[in-house]
């Protein structure tokens, strides 16, 4: 027996020292496997995250804002989508400039550039199968007024993308009024918007949703055109400012006129001109109507 146990030992021991050897082993190899992973979920984060968060790379609606450009949001819609604004354009300047849509439409739009900055502005919105080049003389003389303006062409017209959608048109607004009130030279408080025909109903729309706007100005607004209702719109805008001017022989929109001057709750100006036409066409006649427009702006903008 004693033999025996003297020739066992020695297996023992190296039996054991292997076992001990191989599990020293096995313990040390996981140990590169296991931080692989975790330096590549790292990596992954940082990738991920950290650029929605400061770099401004994310998805519109981070809190940062990419160099792509982003669809604006009217200001009572919340901050998360306005787009951050472009550098300040020179005093006096007039430039043009495209906005994206919400849903990705490019307007095409004029920038006139107030002579100083933090000036109140105005959006300008054209007639059925016109454009912005309408608005230019008119523009150019309330910019030189003091204001900075902006002109757009509608979806599905002139140099825009899009068709013709004209519900959608309220919420195009709504971003060309986000765009302008991010700009240096422009305070937001102070933004009013001006439509002539289906751009004066739009223009209605957009402000009764739209209580930051401080006043319109309505040339020859249609009762109905395609859902954009004038009469529902008034009566939400509420007791802000509105101008209305058309032509008598324009025996449509003078009705109009009428039953809006009869619903607005504020303070309203009413100009009725003989023999003017329609729109943006009673711009430029000598009849006193751009000399009403700036007088109606230096009281309530």
């Amino acid at each position: 027996m004693p033999v025996i146990a003297r020739s066992t030992t020695p297996l023992r021991l190296a039996v054991m020292v292997a076992a001990l050897c191989l599990l020293f082993a096995c313990s040390r190899q996981p140990t590169p496997m296991a931080t692989e992973p975790a330096a590549n979920g790292a990596a992954a984060t940082t990738q991920v995250s950290i650029p929605n968060v400061s770099s401004g790379a994310g998805p519109a609606g981070s809190q940062g804002q990419g160099p792509a450009p982003q669809p604006g949001l009217s200001p009572t819609q919340g901050q998360s989508g306005v787009p951050a604004p472009g550098p300040a354009v020179p005093a006096g300047a007039v430039q043009p400039v495209d906005i994206v849509t919400a849903d990705g439409v490019t307007l095409a739009g004029t920038f006139y550039a107030p002579a100083k900055p933090n000036s109140p502005a105005l959006i300008m919105l054209h007639m059925l199968d016109r454009q912005r080049g309408d608005w230019d003389t008119l523009a150019r003389t309330v910019q030189a007024a003091g204001y900075g303006v902006l002109t757009i062409d509608l979806r599905g017209h002139g140099a825009s993308g899009g068709d013709r959608e004209w519900l959608k048109m309220v919420d195009d607004t709504a971003d060309a009024y986000a765009w302008l009130a991010n700009r240096p030279e422009i305070d937001p408080a102070h933004i009013g918007v001006v439509g002539a025909s289906v751009g004066a109903n739009l223009a209605l729309n957009f402000a009764a949703r739209e209580p930051a706007v401080k006043t319109v100005i309505l040339l020859s607004a249609g009762l109905n055109f395609r859902g954009l209702a004038a009469e529902p719109a008034m009566k939400a805008y509420g007791a802000r400012p509105v101008m209305l001017a058309a032509s008598a022989q324009d025996r449509a929109a003078a009705a109009v006129m009428d039953r809006l001057q009869k619903l607005a709750q504020g303070r309203q100006s009413v100009l009725l001109l003989q023999n003017q036409g329609h729109g943006t066409n009673m711009l430029g006649r000598e009849n006193g109507l751009e000399e009403a427009i700036l007088k109606w702006l230096q009281e309530t903008l």
